[in-house]
């Protein structure tokens, strides 16, 4: 049985269960973003206060460039918890690439002080403060590709937040690497383990083949996406 199938089975197995989750995932990971969309909705009419689902969901909705609604679902879960990195950095994101400097500038200070020391935050800070001039004479440059090296030193990082029941920022530390790294199966596997639930230990095999990792970047067709990608990669290394 494939890994879509499991988890389907899974999930209506025990409908009332949180395993709509990581099957939500797999749907947006294959790029099924319909399905992805309509099993959250499914799952948060049952858990509607699961901040990783309705994270999710606003992800799917911004892949599918429907970025107001998107922009709620990520807003929600903000008001709630506040301290959401994932959900600050997407909203953030969009307001930037939606040309809303100070909302995008407010969301990313807001940010800054639940996590201080969060190298990427810092950075989107002292951009924004910067204004909109500096970025548009950025806006041309290609990213720096990250070594392999960097590669190992992020992963490591993922894990630690992991181990510490970080999971939210695990998770989106791994998803930076993807962004670099498109095609890095393993780290794929790791978010797809951790979002199922199915891994409490650390992962070498992630770690290992995050050593062989070498970004090229692609070139997304959306313009808003492309933007949202590239700001997301950031600084991996404080």
């Amino acid at each position: 049985m494939g890994r879509l199938e499991d988890l389907k089975t899974r999930w209506e197995r025990d409908p009332a269960s949180r395993a709509f989750l990581p099957l939500a995932e797999e749907y947006r990971r294959l790029g099924r973003l319909g399905e992805s969309e309509r099993v959250c909705r499914e799952g948060l009419q049952r858990h509607p206060h699961y901040h990783s689902a309705r994270v999710l969901l606003g992800r799917t909705l911004l892949e599918m460039d429907r970025l107001e609604e998107s922009s709620a679902e990520f807003r929600a879960v903000l008001e709630s918890e506040p301290q959401n990195l994932l959900a600050g950095r997407l909203l953030a994101g969009i307001y930037r690439n939606q040309g809303r400097w100070s909302e995008a500038l407010e969301t990313f200070r807001r940010l800054q002080s639940f996590y201080p020391d969060d190298a990427e935050v810092r950075a989107q800070v002292y951009q924004l403060e910067r204004g909109p001039e500096e970025e548009s004479v950025s806006q041309g440059a290609r990213p720096v590709p990250v070594s392999s090296q960097d590669a190992l030193a992020t992963n490591t990082l993922a894990e630690i937040y992991f181990r510490q029941g970080l999971v939210e920022r695990a998770v989106a530390v791994y998803e930076n690497m993807l962004r670099a790294d498109p095609d890095n199966q393993a780290v794929r596997r790791r978010i797809s383990e951790i979002l199922g639930g199915e891994s409490v230990a650390p992962a070498p095999q992630a770690v290992e083949e995050a050593k062989e990792s070498a970004r090229i970047p692609e070139d997304p067709k959306r313009r808003v996406i492309r933007e949202l990608q590239n700001w997301l990669i950031g600084v991996q290394r404080g």
